[in-house]
């Protein structure tokens, strides 16, 4: 085999090639090299201030990144007629409940839960203390339980 001057490295020697397997070697190093590396780094994009335009994931994900970013591959988009009948059965059941408060406890009921108050908000509003109303909720859930059992 005719050396030419090109050399690589090879278990940390330096070895002699010609140049078309120097070609070679160099094109296959780095296509090597491209999937131990490059395939499993992600990439930041930046404008000229240097600021990160956006970010491209490596197109080798670790499941734990994966796992971090509550990643579903296949989400069950497919909708279950159970749980849709039983959620309608609960929610008439719980309208029919709630049509048996009084007013004042319907109220507050709305407020809290459907209004998205706060138990303090409400309190102000009504002009009474916070545990006043933490009470009355209280005293209030409980009879919405005995009613929807």
């Amino acid at each position: 085999m005719k050396s030419g001057n090109k050399s690589i490295r090879i278990n940390g020697k330096s070895v002699e090639v010609t140049d078309e397997v120097y070609k070679v070697y160099t094109k296959y190093d780095r296509k090597m090299r491209y999937f131990e590396k490059d395939l499993k780094q992600e990439r930041l994009v930046y404008d000229e201030l240097g600021n990160i335009i956006k970010r491209v994931p490596s197109r080798e994900d670790s499941l734990d990144r994966l796992l971090d970013e509550s990643f579903m591959q296949f989400k069950d988009i497919s909708e279950n007629v159970e749980d849709t009948v039983l959620n309608k059965i609960l929610a008439e059941n719980l309208h029919k409940a709630l049509d048996k408060l009084t007013d004042n406890e319907y109220d507050l009921i709305i407020s809290l839960y459907f209004h998205n108050l706060t138990e303090r908000e409400y309190a102000k509003r009504q002009g009474v203390y916070p545990n006043a109303i933490h009470n009355r909720k209280v005293r209030i859930l409980g009879k919405l339980k005995k009613l929807l059992e």
